[in-house]
Order: C-alpha cells, then structure tokens, then sequence
C-alpha cells in the first residue's frame, strides 16, 4: 500500500514540474514574452494553494481513492489539452485547472496512512514518505528536458498526460483506500474546516513563514552563488542539482531524529533553531566553512518541509483530520513560497544579501516561537 502510494504521488509531479523546462520553449514557439508565459506558473502555484484547502477538506469526508482517482484524470486531461493549444488565455484557464487538481493527492493520501497505519507505523514513514515529490520532481524535470529538445514543448505535456492516464487506470484496479468503515463520514462542512484552522493556527502561520524560507532559499540561493563568487561559475547548476539530494538526505536524518525523539514538534524546534545558526553563520564566513553552512541548510530545510508537510499532520491533527489538516498547512506553506520571490528580490536590491538571510532566521525563529505554543499537542 505504502508502495502504491509513493509512486502514485511521485507520478502527480509528472503533471506539474513539466510546466518550468517548457516556459521559455513556450515563449518562443508562442511569441509571447517571458512576463506572460510567468502567469502560468502563478496560475498553478495559486490555484494549488486553493485546491490544498478544498481538497484536504473533501479528503476528510468522502472517499480518498476517488479524489486521487478524480486528480489523476483530471491533471492527465489538463496536460494532454496543454499540449495543443496556441494562445495564452486557454493556457491560463488549464494550467489553474491542473494546480487545483494538483492538490488532490496530499491530504487525501496522508488520510489513508493516517487510519490504516497505528503511530509507531506512521512515525516510520513520515519522513521516507515525502522522498516521493522529490524524486517525482526530479523525474519530471528530466522527462521534460529530454522531450523538449527531442519533440518539443508540446511533447513534455503530452507523453506525462498519457503516463498519466496509465496511473489513473492502475490507482482505479489497484483500489487503495481507508477501510470501509472509515469511508462514510459527515457531510462536508466550511465550520469544520474552520474548527481545524482554530485548532492549529500557530503552526499554519509558522508554515506561512517557512514556506517563504524554503522557496526562497530554492528560487534564489543560484543568484547568490553567482553574486558572491561562492562557486565558479561553471559549477553552479552542479551544485543547483545536488541541492535537493542533500534536502532529500535530510529528510532520511530528520526520520531517524523522529524515530528517537518520538515529538514532530520537538524534532521541527529542534531544526528551526539550527536553522537559525545556519543562516547567521552562513553570512559571518567565507569559503568552505561558508559552503558547509549552506550544506547544512539545505539538510534542515528539506527536514523541516517533511515535518510540516507530512509528520505533523499525521501525527498532530485532531482524529479524523489528516487530510484536512495536511491540505491547510500545504496551502498556506505554498502561499509563504509564493510571496517569497518579490520580498526576497526586492531585499537583495534593498539590503544585499545579509538582509537577505537576517529575514530567513527571523523567519525560523518566528516558527519557532508559534511551535512553542503547542506544546499541549
């Protein structure tokens, strides 16, 4: 089951990361300048958010299966169609389409892991877990390189919409669900969604601020590099690449520190004060001591994202509401990412980069002072 559903979400982002590699193809082949071909990307990132709110809650009450079964067919649909159009506005209209669809797969898995694995069960896969988008993203990337140089940009919407529709075909016989018992919930309600941001507020708002962290971090650590010479100018995409690896790394560390410590909250504190460290030391030094303090920050982001994403809604959200309370804290965490390109550009032009990375572990240590106040939890 587990197995399933970590390809089956590695799958989704077939359908997602294939949009970056194609903008600039996209803007030639459409002539269309860089500014507009950027609002399919908003388009996705914003619609995702919403859909995360949706989604999560509908992932509460009915069936997560049909969800996932629905996202599926809906994001292969969006793709397929992505692939023969010609002008920008359908292209728009798609790509919110495919984003709200997006965030059909989170919350509604995280349920299913949720009741039919116990505690300790879920503890062990919280952090392997979220591995999934990473290597699904990777994969994406490469697929949609690859079929952009060799058939272009139409191809890396087109063949992910097939594969795509293969998944869909398989989730559907494979049937991987909550148990029956567990299927027959109450009626959709806006006052229960709005009971489960009530009840983990202080950790929506620490995932606003990380998640302007994290994606920050992702979209504009490159430009640093190049700025201040960390690294030679030929092997910064290098670098760019191992990134993620090394995220990914962190997230294997943060589940063995889950493992002991057996408090998602205490674990993310924990990293949220190295995080700290990381990003004051990051602009006090120079040279290797520099690059292994950026080392070490991309390992406690990629922990901390894995926490907020997956440990904490399975193990913190009230019974009943792990795919509600996934869906929320994704949505809010994708809108903190979604802010951080402006306030972030806009400080390296202000400041330079040591506002840059003051803001960064303001931001953390802000998370962690609203993690503190759920220390009941």
């Amino acid at each position: 089951m587990i197995a399933v559903l970590w390809l089956t979400y590695a799958g989704y982002y077939l359908g997602r990361m294939n949009l970056s590699p194609a903008l600039t193809a996209i803007a030639e082949g459409l002539a269309l300048s860089r500014a507009e071909v950027g609002l399919l990307g908003t388009a996705v990132t914003w619609a995702y958010a919403a859909g995360q709110i949706v989604n999560g809650e509908l992932g509460n009450h009915f069936s997560p299966h049909r969800i996932v079964l629905l996202g599926l067919l809906t994001i292969a649909g969006a793709n397929l169609l992505l692939g023969l159009q010609t002008a920008l506005l359908p292209m728009i209209v798609l790509c919110l389409i495919n984003g709200f669809a997006q965030a059909s797969g989170w919350g509604p898995m995280l349920r299913i892991l949720a009741e039919r694995l116990n505690p300790f069960q879920q503890r062990r896969i919280a952090m392997p877990f979220p591995l999934s988008y990473q290597v699904g993203a990777a994969a994406s990337l490469a697929l949609a390189a690859l079929l952009i140089v060799s058939m272009g940009w139409q191809a890396a919407f087109i063949v992910p919409g097939g594969v795509l529709l293969l998944m869909a075909a398989l989730w559907w016989l494979l049937g991987v669900d909550v148990p029956k018992a567990a299927q027959t919930k109450a009626p959709f309600s806006w006052r229960s969604l709005w009971g489960n941001v009530v009840g983990i507020w202080p950790l929506l708002l620490g995932a606003v601020v990380m998640g302007l962290v994290y994606s920050g971090a992702g979209l504009w650590l490159p430009a640093y590099f190049a700025d201040t010479g960390l690294f030679p100018g030929v092997f910064i995409s290098v670098v760019v690449g191992i990134m993620p690896l090394i995220g990914a790394g962190g997230m294997l560390l943060t589940g063995l520190l889950l493992r002991r410590l057996h408090s998602p909250l205490r674990v993310m504190r924990l990293l949220l004060l190295a995080i700290v460290a990381s990003m004051l030391l990051a602009v006090a030094t120079t040279g290797y001591v520099q690059v292994a303090c950026i080392a070490l920050l991309s390992l406690e982001l990629g922990g901390t994202s894995a926490l907020m994403t997956t440990a904490i809604p399975l193990l913190v959200a009230s019974e009943g509401r792990a795919s509600s309370a996934a869906g929320t804290i994704n949505a809010v965490h994708s809108v903190g990412g979604a802010l951080a390109g402006v306030l972030v550009g806009a400080l390296i032009e202000g400041v330079g980069w040591g506002g840059v990375f003051g803001l960064w572990a303001l931001c953390a240590l802000v998370a962690w002072g609203l993690s503190l106040l759920m220390r009941g939890r």
